[in-house]
Order: structure tokens, then C-alpha cells, then sequence
């Protein structure tokens, strides 16, 4: 019965019944039969999304350039150049690797010379210490001079405004 003790309109009367049976559309269950409480919940995420970067893939240097310098001494195997391509070329007691790398094959000293097709390359040579270091002493003859006096460290310098006791 409805209010007052009078029968409910009709149209009340049907939605009830098919509230009652799970098969009203309006309230979301639809044909299927399933109550409300059965079906799938949604949960919000616990984690933040994570960004995503176009940097960092960046590769390591890859250590090139002149290893050993002008007048320094070598030995036998000792890198001289590590580089890509060929702008200095191995010269006289000198190869090359497969990278290009320059290195002695013979003890003495680093002697570069430019090469007379194009002055942008360079030629490396090894010559022998007394074949190179004559050279040097008509250049500069104190260079050879304090290689071989020996190093006698430098007196400390006080403060003579320091504080005095």
C-alpha cells in the first residue's frame, strides 16, 4: 500500500516490482543481474607516473690527444698520440694501430715535424737522445743544464708580521 493507506499509481508500482527483481535501468544495473555491491571498483593509483628523459645516454670521453710531448723520453711500445684519423702520421721509429694510435718502437726522445703536403698534419718521430739533444743545447742550453742538476727544494718563506710571542 502507499501513502494513506491507498494503492501506489501503477507506474510506481512497476518500478518497484523490477527494483526488486535487479533489472532496472535507471539506478545502473541493467539486464545483468548483478547488484551494485558486485561490481568493479576502481582504486587510485599509490605511486606517482615517473617522467621520462631525453637526456642521459650520454657516452664517456674517450681520452685522445698527446700523450707524450717534445724532447720527452720513450721507450719501445710507449703510446705517443691517441687519435681519430690520421692527422699526425708515424715517422721514423714510430707506428700505427688499428685507432690510429701512434707509438715507439724504439727507445729515444719525441721529435714533431709538419708534413710538407698539407701543413695541417703533423709527422712523428722517435730519434735517438744524442741525435735530438744536440740540437736543444744550441737552442737553449739551460733546458739540459737543470735536467741534470738535482732538484734541491725551496726554502719556506715566513711571515715576518705574524703573530710574535
Amino acid at each position: 500500500l502507499g501513502r494513506m493507506g491507498h494503492p501506489p499509481p501503477p507506474a510506481a508500482a512497476a518500478v518497484a516490482s523490477n527494483v526488486v527483481s535487479g533489472q532496472h535501468s535507471l539506478l545502473g544495473f541493467g539486464n545483468n543481474n548483478i547488484s551494485h555491491l558486485q561490481q568493479k571498483v576502481r582504486t587510485m593509483a599509490t605511486k606517482k607516473a615517473g617522467g621520462s628523459s631525453t637526456n642521459g645516454r650520454e657516452s664517456a670521453g674517450r681520452r685522445l690527444g698527446i700523450k707524450k710531448w717534445p724532447l720527452q723520453p720513450v721507450v719501445a711500445g710507449n703510446i705517443i698520440i691517441r687519435q681519430r684519423g690520421q692527422k699526425f702520421r708515424p715517422g721514423t721509429n714510430t707506428g700505427i694501430g688499428n685507432d690510429h694510435t701512434i707509438f715507439a718502437t724504439a727507445e729515444g726522445r719525441v721529435k714533431f715535424e709538419r708534413y710538407w703536403k698539407n701543413k695541417k698534419r703533423h709527422i712523428v718521430h722517435v730519434l735517438p737522445a744524442e741525435q735530438v739533444l744536440p740540437n736543444l743545447i744550441k737552442l737553449n742550453p739551460e733546458a739540459v743544464a737543470e735536467e741534470e742538476k738535482p732538484k734541491i727544494p725551496r726554502k719556506i718563506k715566513y711571515n715576518r708580521h705574524a703573530m710574535r710571542v
